[in-house]
């Protein structure tokens, strides 16, 4: 599996537990749970292969641990996620260099309706072997007006995926702003959801319960305030019954500690249960177990008696 990969899921799964309610080009965003008008709610846009993107939907977190800002583009289906990381959520200029001196993750990335993401990388990072590659990306926070709750900023990225042969595909994005864009301290958590488990021994008890579709997967994932999370990768298609875990492959779990590349645990042992998955009414409950490693230390954290019941978007 290529290092991209890698850093393309931890990205969509950082992301999803930020944002509740992203979905995918095959189910667009529900309008519900974003702000829907996006006249009132200042204005998303880049431009890329000859057009310009400009959001339909738009919804922004700015908290103590992270900015996050995404936007879909109705009818297109496609959509744009920026993820600052902390320690360095202010005003300024955010690039690979100061982010990755912070051990962090900086996050820009696109996916269109044809399942295609393309995400920014370090010049010594994913895309090392391809020189035709080159790291161009930087956000500029210029504002964040804590009255009114806006922010606003600039940015540009050169996004890359590798195709089924292998071949690097990249994507440059530029001329980007997000201007006047409101934001809240967090998303509101769809009721009716349930998560609990314990890490080493010790209750894990989720100030946040979320799910949803992104990517041909479901992701479910219970978030303390700021980072910490449990997040469960299950393809949408899922079937009553029981599943190994695996670092690269279907079934997916997670333990995140914070941003930092030190602090994300991969499930390389355990396994989960499906007991329900009604995909009419989009609910699906199961338990979980199991041992999460780093994959940059020999740390490990040990998750049991995980259950979960919620309602995916």
């Amino acid at each position: 599996m290529k290092k991209i990969n890698r850093f393309l899921l931890l990205f969509l799964v950082t992301t999803a537990t930020i944002f509740t309610s992203c979905s995918t080009d095959v189910e667009p965003l529900d309008p519900s749970v974003l702000i829907p008008d996006s006249s009132t709610n200042g204005q998303l846009k880049v431009d890329f292969d000859g057009q310009t993107f400009v959001a339909t939907n738009i919804q922004a977190v700015v908290n103590s641990t992270a900015i996050s800002i995404t936007g879909l583009r109705s009818g297109n289906n496609d959509f744009l996620q920026i993820t600052l990381p902390a320690p360095l959520n202010q005003v300024g200029t955010y690039t690979w260099t100061n982010a990755t001196a912070s051990n962090a993750i900086l996050g820009l990335m696109y996916s269109n309706s044809a399942s295609e993401g393309f995400v920014s990388a370090p010049a010594n990072g994913d895309f090392v072997d391809f020189p035709a590659y080159t790291d161009t990306a930087k956000v500029t926070v210029t504002s964040i007006d804590e009255a009114n709750k806006t922010i606003s900023g600039t940015f540009e990225f050169t996004g890359g995926r590798f195709d089924d042969a292998g071949n690097l595909v990249m994507k440059k994005f530029t001329n980007g702003s997000f201007t006047n864009i409101k934001f809240s301290g967090d998303v509101v958590t769809p009721s009716g959801n349930t998560f609990f488990a314990k890490v080493d021994g010790v209750a894990f008890e989720p100030t946040s319960v979320n799910s949803n579709v992104l990517s041909g997967s479901i992701f479910v994932s219970g978030k303390k305030a700021g980072v910490e999370n449990i997040t469960l990768t299950v393809p949408s298609t899922i079937t009553p019954g029981t599943y190994e875990f695996s670092t690269f492959g279907t079934y997916i779990g997670m333990y995140i500690v914070d941003t930092t590349q030190n602090g994300t645990f991969n499930a390389d042992s355990g396994s989960f249960t499906i007991t329900t998955h009604d995909t009419s009414a989009k609910k699906i409950k199961g338990t979980f177990n199991f041992v999460g490693k780093s994959l940059f230390s020999t740390a490990t954290h040990t998750i049991t008696e995980g259950a979960f019941d919620v309602t995916y978007q």
